[in-house]
């Protein structure tokens, strides 16, 4: 059968077949996704009142609670009541009926009353096997009441039996070899080790702390913390017991303990001082001591109440105390800011659900209550139990901690929310409380990194969210792949993200008459932009010019030579033929004589041959004209004038041509 949740957010656990006077709820355990209720009253057959008692395993499917095994020996032993206490942790769990009676030691004398009996189960291929937790018969003595209290820890039952007249134990029983056996046996101190201290009344356990409590009659109680050595044997550390006010027999200081990490809780029945009934204390261990006294006093609001320390338990921030006189309430306190700060009670859904918080059992920030004496229906002593867990908005753990069975983001959320960019934080969100589902506000980091951050050159996740509950992907236009040249013409543009995921390619682009460098086309800086066989010229890239094209540096030139003001190849001569010019620009002074073909003349032909202020000689010399005389031009090998011909330099060169051949004449 599954539960359902009322408008309180309890969830009642409903066992099948349950009938008056079971008292289902008698004993509670709770371990994360598992709950175990004990039915003191439950009987071998419906028409047989025998009492012999179980236990009602539960467990967790998402955010409902369903019936699983029923937990009871093969070998029933009647009027047991089996159920009285229970425990679970893991693959064990634990139940005793402290009504069971036993036979006497000698034959004719009655036998043994309340002696009590437990059981520890083991789970194995999926089924829970039962075995007796065995005593020495010699320590049988009527009101040993041996299982009053319980608890597991892993692969340990503990078993505490605090036994009328006579001071009490706790027994250990350890899963070894297939079996649980006894492997040690606590009594209280000999301060404690009255005619009635009690001890073994109320056991918690976790980690290496284990917490034994001693209500006793003929003192004020104590409550004892043990540790475990390297060898695994507990030891007593410490006695805790409140100092604070006068204690006096009956204040019951041990009724309840609950442990969680390093808080204990330690329920009593009264406070002398105060004459009331009622008081929880919290001790805290701080670096290894729990303190000379209790840290906080819860006092009961009903001083006539005298039931509100007889149940206990504790959260990582969270104390459940529960009051069930009368129909009984539960009254939850939270760890706020440093303070314990009391939330609503919670209280029974019907007014016949008597002893409400009879029995308290806690695993993280989730408590079950049982209510033996539930008449629900009219049926007396029915019983019932009641999960109640964190609703949505509020701290958690781990799933086990909300009602909704959803722990996201650090609250109990209404849903798993276990897309990427979807968060039960407020703050994470434009709209939405703490424990709504909602996408994740634009551009905001998920709150377990959810979104892989990967690289822009692959346009996927960003490692942000993009308001409407998707990883945001590289926006359209980022740049994905850099430009690139990919020869000495061609140029690769950058490739950027199309806001789908994708980067895209672009096509490439030939730069001639320009080079690809540097990842681009640009227009030319220096020749180096430029295609081979180009020049950077002041329109951009140029093809190199032929020989004889006008020039004005040899880059502009397929020969690379221009030492005037036209492409070469080889020597040239000046414009004013003075000089022989070479392609590299070293220039020659010919004089006397001029430059042709592009080297000088080493001799003349005329007065054209040679440089201003010389003439050709006969003999083919250039030689300069004298000052005093007018300047001469031949024909042959007389001097050249270079000023224009008068009248009477004409008749004087006549006059000596003809003195020369008449000289040659007389010598011939």
């Amino acid at each position: 059968m599954r539960a359902a949740i009322d408008k309180a957010g309890l969830v009642e656990l409903t066992m099948p077949g349950v009938r008056a006077q079971d008292f289902f709820g008698s004993g509670v355990a709770l371990d994360r996704g598992q709950a175990l209720v004990g039915v003191v009253g439950r009987d071998t057959e419906d028409s047989v009142y025998d009492d012999v008692g179980s236990a009602q395993l539960f467990e967790r499917a998402d955010a409902t609670w369903a019936s699983s095994d029923e937990l009871f020996p093969v070998d029933r032993v009647l009027f047991a009541e089996l159920g009285w206490a229970v425990a679970l942790h893991g693959s064990t769990a634990a139940l005793s009926g402290i009504a069971a009676s036993a036979p006497a030691a000698n034959p004719g004398d009655p036998e043994l009353e309340n002696v009590g009996l437990a059981y520890g189960f083991r789970k194995q291929s999926g089924k829970w096997l039962p075995q007796a937790l065995e005593l020495d018969p010699s320590t049988l003595v009527d009101g040993r009441y041996f299982g009053y209290a319980l608890a597991a820890l892993d692969d340990e039952i503990f078993v505490g039996s605090p036994t009328l007249g006579q001071p009490g134990s706790v027994h250990v029983y350890h899963w070894q070899n297939g079996a649980f056996e006894l492997k040690q046996t606590l009594a209280g101190p000999d301060q404690a080790a009255l005619e009635y201290d009690g001890f073994g009344s109320a056991i918690a356990a976790t980690d290496d702390t284990l917490l034994v409590g001693a209500p006793g009659y003929e003192a004020a109680g104590y409550a004892y913390v043990y540790d475990r050595d390297k060898a695994g044997t507990w030891q007593l550390q410490q006695t805790l017991r409140q100092k604070r006010h006068s204690a006096d027999v009956g204040d019951s200081f041990g009724a309840s303990v609950s442990l969680y990490g390093d808080k204990a809780l330690v329920g009593a029945l009264g406070n002398s001082d105060n004459n009331i009934g009622g008081a929880v204390y919290l001790f805290e261990r701080t670096r290894g001591s729990w303190g000379e006294d209790f840290t906080h006093e819860f006092l009961s609001a009903d001083p006539t109440s005298f039931e509100s320390g007889m149940a206990t338990a504790i959260g990582p921030d969270k104390i459940w105390i529960g009051t069930p006189l009368g129909s009984g309430t539960v009254s939850p306190l939270t760890l706020r800011d440093g303070e314990w700060q009391i939330d609503d009670p919670l209280v029974p859904p019907r007014p016949e659900a008597l002893g409400f918080g009879a029995t308290l059992a806690a695993s993280g920030r989730s408590v079950l209550i049982g209510c033996p004496d539930d008449d629900g229906d009219n049926h007396v002593h029915y019983g019932s139990a009641y999960i109640a867990s964190e609703p949505n908005g509020a701290s958690c753990e781990t799933d086990f901690d909300c009602g909704s069975a959803h722990c996201t983001d650090g609250v109990c959320c209404d849903s798993a929310c276990n897309s990427p960019c979807f968060s039960c934080r407020a703050k994470d969100k434009d709209s939405g409380d703490d424990g709504e589902c909602g996408p994740v506000s634009n551009d905001v980091e998920p709150a377990d990194g959810d979104c892989a951050t990967e690289d822009a050159k692959s346009c996927g996740k960003t490692g942000r969210c993009d308001g409407h509950g998707e990883c945001a992907l590289y926006a359209k236009n980022t740049v994905c792949a850099e430009a690139r040249c990919t020869s000495s013409s061609t140029l690769e543009p950058a490739q950027s993200c199309d806001g789908a995921g994708a980067c895209v390619a672009r096509d490439s682009v030939q730069c001639a008459p320009l080079s690809c460098r540097a990842a681009s086309c640009a227009p030319c800086r220096d020749d180096g932009d430029c295609q081979d066989g180009q020049f950077c010229g002041s329109d951009g890239c140029e093809v190199k010019r032929e020989l004889s094209a006008s020039c004005s540096d040899g880059r502009e030139c397929q020969s690379g030579m221009c030492p005037i003001d036209h492409c070469v190849d080889k020597p040239e001569c000046s414009t004013d033929g003075a000089e022989r010019v070479d392609p590299d620009g070293t220039r020659l002074a010919c004089g006397p004589y001029t430059c042709e073909a592009g080297d000088c003349r080493d001799s003349c032909r005329n007065s054209a041959d040679c440089q201003d202020q010389f003439a050709c000689t006969q003999a083919g010399r250039c030689e300069a004209i004298p000052a005093s005389q007018p300047e001469t031009s031949s024909g042959g090998c007389g001097l050249s004038p270079s000023s224009p011909r008068s009248p009477a330099w004409i008749a004087a060169a006549f006059a000596l041509a003809v003195a020369l051949r008449r000289r040659r004449r007389t010598a011939s």
